[in-house]
C-alpha cells in the first residue's frame, strides 16, 4: 500500500477542467460529500471533501458523516488548508483543526462533534471561516480500506459574529 490523496466526488467535479456542476442542493447551506476509496491507503491517507467559501460558518453539531467499519483502532480527523484571515493572521494547514479521534473502527453515522473537537471549534460547536479566500477541508486518517465509502454533509451558514 501507499499513502493516498483522493477527492470526494463533489470536490473532484469543481476542480475538473472544465468544472462539472454538482447540481442544486436539496437543502440550502448543506454541502454534501461522497467518497469511495480507490485502492487501500496507508496511515496518513486523506480525502479532500469540500471547498468552503470565506465567511461561511460550519456547524459541526449539525453536520453528519456515515462510514463503514475501517477496522480496529482506526480514527479520522478533519482539518483545513493553509489560509490567511483578513486581519493578516496566517494559519498553517492543520489536519485536525476541526476534529480528531473520530472512532471509525465499526460502521456508523456520527455528528462531526462526536469526536474530539479541534482548536478551531468554538464553544457552540461551530467555526467561522474568516479566510481571505476559499479553503479546503480534508479528512485524514489511519489506513483506508479499499472501496470504503464516506458519505455526509456539512451544515453551513453565512458568517457573522
Amino acid at each position: 500500500m501507499a499513502v493516498t490523496t483522493q477527492n470526494s466526488s463533489e470536490y473532484a467535479n469543481i476542480v475538473a477542467s472544465p468544472p462539472v456542476m454538482n447540481g442544486r442542493p436539496a437543502m440550502p447551506y448543506k454541502k454534501r460529500f461522497h467518497h469511495t476509496q480507490v485502492a487501500a491507503g496507508d496511515d496518513g491517507s486523506s480525502v479532500t471533501i469540500a471547498r468552503i467559501q470565506a465567511g461561511e460558518r460550519l456547524d459541526l453539531l449539525s453536520s453528519r458523516m456515515k462510514y463503514p467499519a475501517f477496522g480496529a483502532s482506526r480514527v479520522l480527523k478533519l482539518g483545513w488548508s493553509a489560509h490567511t484571515d483578513p486581519d493578516g493572521t496566517a494559519h498553517v494547514a492543520d489536519d485536525d483543526a476541526l476534529f480528531s479521534g473520530m472512532d471509525v473502527a465499526a460502521a456508523g453515522v456520527k455528528c462531526l462533534l462526536e469526536s474530539t473537537a479541534g482548536v478551531g471549534v468554538e464553544a457552540d460547536g461551530t467555526h467561522l471561516f474568516k479566510a481571505t479566500c476559499n479553503l479546503i477541508l480534508t479528512c485524514t486518517g489511519g489506513t483506508w480500506p479499499d472501496t470504503s465509502a464516506i458519505i455526509g454533509y456539512l451544515e453551513l451558514s453565512p458568517g457573522g459574529p
